[in-house]
């Protein structure tokens, strides 16, 4: 079954079955299904820990959990896909005030910012007020 080769290509659950390289583009149609199953499950975690922890608990957690059910699969994709769009974003945000003929203010995070924040880390030690899009205090 399809299903459960890609159930194998993208979390850790044992699957007992031999990998086929054949089956492999019949199971692509399954990856959002795994992904929605994943995505339910945080989202059940999100609201059972939360009945009983902290916030910023319950962020570490469901990141932890993910890392784990996925083997840290593409874990890194976020970055790799563009390593310097947050310093671009940041940045040019004059330019692009400049060519739509108006102040921009779009906030622009670090990744390792988006981190912090989940875990609930204070926004001044982040340093987000040195970010030059002038991220605003706010309230998770």
């Amino acid at each position: 079954m399809s299903f459960l080769t890609a159930l194998q290509l993208l979390t850790i659950i044992p699957v007992r079955r031999e990998f086929a390289p054949e089956r492999l583009g019949r199971s692509i149609a399954y990856f959002p299904v795994v992904g929605i199953i994943i995505g339910l499950i945080l989202a059940g975690l999100s609201w059972l820990l939360g009945l009983f922890l902290p916030s910023a608990i319950v962020n570490a957690l469901l990141i932890v959990f993910m890392v784990v059910v996925s083997g840290a699969l593409h874990l890194d994709g976020f970055v790799d896909t563009c390593p310097y769009c947050h310093a671009i974003y940041d940045a040019k945000q004059g330019a692009a005030a400049a060519t739509v003929g108006r102040k921009l203010s779009i906030s622009v995070f670090y990744y390792t910012q988006l981190l912090g924040i989940a875990l609930g880390i204070e926004q001044e030690k982040l340093g987000l007020h040195l970010n030059r899009s002038g991220v605003s205090k706010f309230n998770l």
